[in-house]
């Protein structure tokens, strides 16, 4: 859904494009206002007020898709008038705040292309915000924040504030010199900027904070909370109160005291009570009733709350048909043996996770494990890399985002120091296999001494949040569904470029009793996989071109067919990889290529050799010689290949001839492989689903 299409039905009375509204943009607005106001509950004011006029204005709305910004627009002047009413004089024209007539607002310093990661925990970010925006007037907070933040023009700043644009123009210069001079003495105090100008600097930290309070739930919470205050401040302005019994006004009673339009609203108050409107808005918050009224043009949303007998929940009352089960001794039909199954899936609350998941992690914890774990994985298989992916950001945004795990010191040659079992206890959630010393031959950037962890440290190049959406239990089955956001500097224009996924996590109970991740399905990238092996083999079929760009060693009295290939995960690293095994050709043309997806329709080679490979389930691969050299023996040469999880390729271990005892020596109790391979015809690749 957008938002075009949800405006559309919120003029229709369907909930669901209240919800998507709501749901879209109050986590960025209520944060927006928090600056604004400096006070939470004065931003909760500011907002609500925001919501209720946005819903009653829709119809002047010209442009749906810009709905944000004009709720942005909406909460500014809110928070203006919030403001204005503590000091009259704020806002107001001033003589000597404009030094020039034409005042131009440089910002060619405002660049935050090529700029680091920034290493601030997050009380510190929480301490530079306040600092930072503390320098500011009142007005030149504004200015700046619906300049910045918003990305409101000058003109819009100007006529939501009721001054010239000069006047904004001059705040906004002030206020960056402010700025400036604030930076200058945090760095006087020992805070680093890491090269950045003071403004791109404070919105930086800006935008940290608010990703650390929503991954915390602060601004869920708060959303929660709104979404009922707001359907009491709508009844309360004017819309007729349906009483206690709401949830079952007729339609006679939700449109009195309207115009003519009132007939128009009182049809949708009646659907968008049967439907339940706000089940979602509220994060489940159970209301009595929901009143759409639409009258002269306008629309509005009342939502009447209903306190339970102990004043501490809130009961939805939704006119439906009930249709009551008789308890008789009748034969329970399948069908409603399916649906008793069904509900016994439960929701999983948040205090829930710590009980239910290996390493005992908290909702937040497990929300980091996700952002920075692996973004797909099959049948518990997880490499690695990714495991060492994971290790790695907990050292450079572990602190930041409070997962719990502290650095012990550093070793002096650019590596910091963990405590090893606080580090094995936090990926237990997706491995059974800790951190060892034995590991350390195949760790490029971790390194177990003693009961320490040496972690690498860099700046990484993006920084990803994960926000779980819900979580049911059922068996031995947890099953989570998230949404991941990737954000990263354009290096070109020096703005952020956010993206979103949706992910589903499934966990299995373990021997333990907890629950450990096994599949994390990423429909999208799974797909752009296949398309992508799928497209790599028509290249051969028809162009005789690998993935690399090179030209196949391929002569028309070749049949294609006697080349194979297979999908599946070979190295156990919970993604799939694509095996070509191209014998179409002379024997000097013939290889065996192992090749994994990268993204878009970038195939990655792990590994090439002369075919036919035999494959061993640990990891390992033997090549063959393509003959046997002349060698006096009876024996049949071979080189040894592992698979190095962490840098997702594989590494000749050693070399040896067939027979002589060698090859068990490097596979260990590893047992060959029987690779499903297919023949290369166009039948079969058009097959690849």
């Amino acid at each position: 859904m957008n938002y075009t299409e949800a405006v559309r039905l919120v003029k229709q009375g369907d909930e669901n494009g209240f919800n998507f509204l709501y749901e879209e943009t109050y986590k960025s607005k209520y944060y927006l206002a928090l600056k604004y106001m400096q006070n939470e509950e004065a931003a909760k004011d500011v907002l609500q007020d925001a919501y209720i006029q946005a819903f009653r204005k829709l119809d002047t709305l010209e442009n749906p898709e810009k709905f944000a910004s004009w709720l942005g627009i909406i909460v500014a002047n809110m928070a203006k008038n919030a403001l204005q009413k503590k000091n009259p004089m704020l806002f107001s024209e001033i003589v000597g705040e404009q030094e020039e007539e034409e005042f131009e607002y440089q910002i060619e310093d405002e660049s935050i292309e090529n700029q680091p990661e920034i290493a601030y925990s997050q009380r510190e970010t929480q301490e530079l915000v306040h600092e930072l925006i503390d320098s500011l007037s009142e007005e030149q907070r504004m200015c700046i924040l619906m300049f910045h933040i918003e990305g409101q023009s000058i003109s819009e700043i100007a006529e939501s504030l009721g001054c010239s644009e000069n006047t904004v123009k001059s705040r906004l210069n002030y206020g960056r010199k402010n700025i400036k001079g604030k930076a200058e003495e945090l760095q006087k105090k020992g805070y680093k900027l890491y090269g950045m100008a003071p403004v791109p600097f404070l919105l930086y930290l800006l935008k940290s904070e608010e990703h650390a309070l929503a991954a915390q739930g602060v601004l869920e919470t708060a959303g929660k909370a709104m979404a009922s205050n707001i359907a009491d401040k709508v009844a309360a302005s004017g819309a007729q109160s349906t009483g206690a019994n709401a949830g079952t006004a007729s339609a006679g009673t939700a449109g009195a005291g309207t115009n003519a339009g009132g007939n128009v609203g009182t049809k949708m108050a009646a659907e968008a009570v049967k439907k339940g409107f706000i089940h979602t808005l509220a994060g489940k918050l159970t209301v009595a009733g929901v009143v759409c009224l639409v009258a002269a043009g306008t629309t509005a949303v009342v939502m009447n709350s209903q306190k339970s007998d102990k004043g501490s929940e809130q009961n939805a009352v939704v006119e439906e048909k009930s249709h009551t089960k008789e308890k008789d001794n009748k034969e329970v039909s399948p069908e409603e043996t399916k649906t008793e199954e069904i509900e016994t899936e439960k929701a999983v609350t948040d205090d829930q996770y710590p009980q239910l998941l290996e390493g005992e992690l908290t909702k937040e914890q497990f929300q980091f494990a996700l952002a920075y774990g692996p973004d797909s994985m099959k049948n518990g298989n997880i490499s690695k890399k990714a495991i060492s992916d994971l290790v790695f950001r907990i050292a450079t945004d572990g602190e930041r985002n409070q997962i719990g795990i502290a650095k012990t010191g550093t070793n002096g040659r650019g590596s910091d120091l963990y405590n090893l079992s606080e580090v094995n206890n936090f990926i237990s959630v997706f491995t059974a296999h800790p951190f060892e010393e034995k590991d350390n031959d195949s760790m490029q950037r971790q390194k177990v001494v003693g009961d320490q962890l040496e972690i690498v440290i860099a700046e990484p190049a993006d920084s990803q949040y994960a926000e779980i959406l819900n979580a049911t239990l059922k068996g031995d089955k947890l099953t989570v569904n998230y949404q991941v956001e990737n954000v990263r500097i354009d290096e070109e224009t020096g703005e952020d470029v956010s993206t979103v996924a949706n992910r589903v996590a499934v966990l299995q109970k373990t021997e333990t009793g907890k629950y450990r991740v096994m599949d994390v399905i990423n429909e999208a990238k799974d797909a752009a996989r296949k398309e992508a092996y799928k497209a790599a083999l028509e290249n051969i079929y028809v162009n005789h071109v690998f993935p690399n760009g090179t030209t196949c060693n391929y002569r028309d009295a070749q049949d294609l067919a006697e080349s194979q290939f297979t999908i599946l995960d070979i190295d156990g690293d919970g993604e799939e990889e694509l095996i070509i095994r191209y014998v179409s050709g002379p024997m000097a043309g013939m290889r065996e290529v192992i090749y994994s997806f990268s993204g878009g329709d970038v195939l990655m080679e792990e590994f090439s050799e002369f075919p036919p490979l035999v494959y061993y389930d640990n990891g390992f691969i033997r090549a063959d010689a393509s003959h046997n050299q002349g060698d006096d023996t009876d024996g049949w040469p071979y080189v040894m290949y592992q698979y190095m999880g962490e840098s997702d390729s594989y590494k000749e271990v050693g070399s040896g001839v067939s027979g002589d005892g060698s090859i068990e020596s490097y596979v260990g109790t590893g047992k060959e492989m029987d690779v499903p391979f297919l023949n290369l015809t166009e039948e079969n690749i058009q097959s690849i689903q």
